[in-house]
């Protein structure tokens, strides 16, 4: 799972860069962090741990485990959480309030591999609408585990069921298939927004921690930034290159006196960038307060 991109393997850890005054500068700033804003994705962090990778393996009669990726321990297997085997995802480890009652959840917002599909060098974008039909996939597949407690066996008879007959300690089926659900421990796909938007992004997490939707609220506890869409794919060739932009097709281009010209191009950034780049804002730690935050997605929004 942590084979090499271009000769470097993933991280066995997941260390965010703190954002800090001296990494909040807009983009029309020199040398800001954010110069191509709209390559950078925003999500709020529902937990105060880091993101892990999560890891989908068959072993032995046991189909669709997952293991959590610790420096210390290795890959330790996540009770509750089922993937298919060769599957390598970014998650926050989240504690959700559902109703009066707490429950652990998987939110993922990022993938290596997709039941052996290697996307790692795909366009974040794309990356994340296949995770959001993985996703879905899994919550059919709850829905499934649910409707099975009310099986045939459930009305009396002598087959499946829980316990062969009836619904075992509980009442009826929906209490029966509530219970079955209950010990999965459910995956969700964060909620993503443009760098533009992050003054929505935060307002949006605040009405998660007070009130929720749908049933379930999930806490506040900052912002990851990464960039995802892209990334100039070229360095200048030497001290002497200066960039410029045409102004007929607005394509970026190294130039140099007596050189012709070399287009930027630009290209996907792939899994592993986008995972050694994360950035987090966090309220508890750093100089960057909530509306300072909120001042900067709004410069960049251009208000």
């Amino acid at each position: 799972a942590l084979d090499a991109e271009c000769g470097e393997q993933l991280p066995m850890q997941i260390e965010p860069r703190a954002l800090v005054r001296a990494v909040l500068r807009p983009p029309s700033e020199p040398k800001s962090l954010f110069a191509t804003p709209t390559d950078w994705v925003v999500m709020p962090a529902a937990s105060d741990s880091p993101p892990v990778l999560i890891f989908g393996a068959d072993l032995g009669r046991s189909r669709g485990l997952a293991f959590r990726l610790d420096p210390h321990q290795g890959w330790v297997e996540v009770k509750g959480v089922r993937l298919p085997r060769a599957t390598l995802l970014v998650a926050e480890k989240v504690t959700e309030r559902v109703g009066g009652s707490l429950r652990d959840a998987m939110h993922v917002y990022d993938a290596a591999m997709l039941a052996g599909d290697d996307v790692r060098k795909l366009p974040y974008a794309e990356r994340r609408r296949r995770l959001g039909l993985l996703v879905g996939a899994l919550e059919c597949d709850a829905e499934v585990l649910r409707q099975s407690v009310g099986g045939p066996a459930a009305g009396g008879g002598s087959g499946g069921g829980w316990g062969g007959g009836g619904f075992g300690e509980y009442e009826d089926e929906q209490t029966a298939g509530d219970a079955a659900v209950a010990q999965n421990m459910p995956v969700r796909l964060k909620r993503a927004y443009a760098l533009s938007e992050l003054p929505r992004a935060i307002e949006e997490a605040q009405e998660m921690d007070s009130a929720g939707s749908g049933g379930v609220s999930c806490p506040f506890r900052g912002m990851l930034l990464f960039p995802g869409h892209g990334v100039p794919s070229t360095k200048a060739p030497g001290r002497e290159w200066a960039q410029y932009k045409s102004k007929s097709t607005g394509q970026d281009y190294w130039a140099c006196k007596g050189h012709p010209s070399i287009p930027i191009v630009r290209k996907p950034m792939s899994f592993r960038s986008s995972l050694v780049e994360l950035v987090r804002w966090d309220p508890k730690a750093g100089d960057v307060t909530l509306e300072m935050l909120r001042d900067f997605g709004d410069k960049v929004a251009g208000r």
